[in-house]
């Protein structure tokens, strides 16, 4: 009998009064930044445990993931691994990448995916070591969803058994380390902005590759970077893809030359 995966469960979660998953509030929550106060990230916390849903003007506005970053430190980690990390979307369902979408507020016309969407390019130069943890999760999470979700076509709602994720997996040890990568040639280009996915992971790519470039440019050897980013990817059993080295080493490709 296969164990495969069952469809995604919803979680049982705690009823969220409307008035501290208003828009509003939450932006203003955010924006209180260093003034949060404990009251103020106890609400966010509830907001991002029982309704991540609703967290996104909090990390998605402009100005909030800055605010945020001038509050405890960690918090707009948490917070942003609790909006985008959508843990209840599992490849099973119809249209699911894992990721919630970008969702700003902003007038004009707005890339789909860019350095500067979300909160990830201060959350990079802020808490660098943490917000690599959280991207690295999202690019776990959004590869594994989407090696399920090619393995599933054509089988008409039918279970996926672990084995079907064999041809999305590569062993490479670009990192000093034998690891398992999971994804296709469309999860390699996620770091480029390019091929198909959720936004938001190229976009925390692309950032995560402009904030390396800066610390580059302060004097911090390239070599320390990587070491920061690999060193967290050996936390996960399943790194995504070597995504987080190609976005480091974008400027040096000589330093990351092997793609799955």
């Amino acid at each position: 009998m296969k164990s495969g995966y069952p469809h995604a469960r919803r979680r049982v979660r705690s009823e969220v009064p409307r008035e501290i998953t208003d828009e509003v509030m939450v932006e203003f929550l955010a924006f209180l930044g260093p003034d949060l106060g404990d009251q103020g990230e106890e609400i966010l916390r509830r907001v991002a445990q029982d309704a991540p849903w609703q967290l996104g003007p909090a990390v998605e506005e402009l100005g909030t993931g800055l605010a945020l970053a001038a509050s405890r430190r960690g918090f707009l980690a948490e917070l942003t691994e609790a909006y985008y990390l959508d843990e209840e979307e599992d490849g099973s369902g119809f249209h699911e990448d894992g990721i919630r979408h970008h969702r700003s507020r902003s007038f004009g016309v707005t890339p789909l995916a860019a350095w500067n969407r979300g909160p990830f390019m201060v959350l990079f130069q802020t808490d660098f070591r943490n917000g690599v943890a959280v991207l690295n999760r999202m690019l776990n999470h959004a590869a594994l969803v989407r090696a399920r979700t090619l393995a599933s076509l054509d089988r008409h709602g039918a279970p996926v058994d672990d084995s079907e994720l064999d041809p999305y997996r590569t062993e490479l040890g670009i990192t000093g380390t034998s690891l398992v990568y999971v994804g296709d040639d469309q999860v390699w280009a996620w770091y480029r902005g390019t091929g198909v996915g959720p936004y938001p992971c190229m976009s925390a790519l692309q950032a995560l590759e402009r904030v390396s470039d800066q610390l580059a440019a302060a004097g911090v050897p390239l070599a320390n970077i990587v070491t920061c980013s690999s060193t967290v990817a050996r936390t996960s059993p399943y790194p995504a893809s070597p995504s987080d080295c190609s976005s480091a080493t974008s400027k040096t490709p000589t330093a990351c030359s092997t793609r799955t």
